[in-house]
């Protein structure tokens, strides 16, 4: 399945990454075969990092603050699984405010395990998601109708978590 396509992954994908500046082709996703294989289920096509796209009024913005303010000392890289990485740039040495946020920030971490943090909420959601289509007769009846947006309500309010950001719709 891939969020080109699939209202679910488009679901997960703007709730727990899209707020972190995290962009993709897609998310792509294979629960049931992960389940059989005990691989990784899903992943991110072509992942990138998009400061301009980072929700600044999250509860998380404060760790980017540097990260947004001196872009050009610090180069993110984010990886299929979602987690970000990140390493200062040769004008970083020369840029006393982007060396100090580096140094405050424990070397960007405290910017990444946000990532880790979306990685760990993604891969709860797709398999919850997967386990109600054969455990919760509602739920299922709510994916079977199209009620993409309801359906991933409940899922949410059967992990009983509440994610700290909205995501922007669901079709």
């Amino acid at each position: 399945m891939s969020s080109e396509t699939h209202p679910v992954l488009q679901f997960a994908f703007a709730t727990f990454f899209q707020p972190l500046g995290i962009e993709a082709a897609s998310l792509e996703a294979e629960p049931f075969s992960g389940l059989e294989s005990a691989t990784g289920s899903w992943w991110l096509n072509q992942p990138r990092w998009n400061a301009g796209k980072v929700v600044r009024a999250g509860p998380f913005s404060g760790d980017f603050g540097g990260l947004l303010e001196f872009q050009a000392s610090f180069r993110v890289s984010v990886a299929p699984s979602g987690w970000i990485s990140i390493a200062p740039t040769l004008q970083a040495e020369n840029d006393l405010a982007a060396q100090a946020y580096w140094a405050s920030s424990d070397h960007g971490w405290l910017a990444a395990r946000h990532s880790f943090e979306a990685t760990r909420h993604t891969e709860v959601f797709l398999y919850a998601a997967a386990a109600l289509l054969l455990d919760d007769a509602l739920a299922a009846q709510l994916y079977c109708l199209g009620e993409y947006a309801a359906f991933c309500a409940r899922i949410l309010q059967r992990l009983a978590f509440t994610p700290s950001l909205a995501p922007s719709s669901v079709q």
